[in-house]
């Protein structure tokens, strides 16, 4: 995982060949993950890819965008029971 956190481009490299970089290794991460177990979270390496570009190397960036997920997946979750338990009555 701290691999994904570190910095892995050229200074004065274009967005555009950052992008470029990121799709075709993340992909590269979802072909490889396919020959070994089948489809597999292709979504999540390249989210990880993205969150690295974006974060640059920042871990409290890393633990906060990871604390936000998980605060939103809470409040989806108790909306959902909020929801099924209005269903049921």
């Amino acid at each position: 995982m701290r691999a994904l956190l570190g910095p892995r481009h050229a200074a004065g490299e274009t967005a555009q060949a950052k992008y470029e970089y990121t799709i075709s290794k993340a992909w590269g991460k979802v072909v490889a993950n396919y020959e070994h177990l089948c489809p597999f979270r292709p979504v999540l390496w390249f989210h990880w890819e993205l969150a690295a570009d974006l974060l640059n190397g920042s871990e409290p960036g890393w633990r906060l965008t990871r604390l936000v997920w998980c605060g939103l997946a809470t409040l989806m979750l108790l909306w959902l029971f909020a929801e099924l338990r209005s269903a049921t009555l």
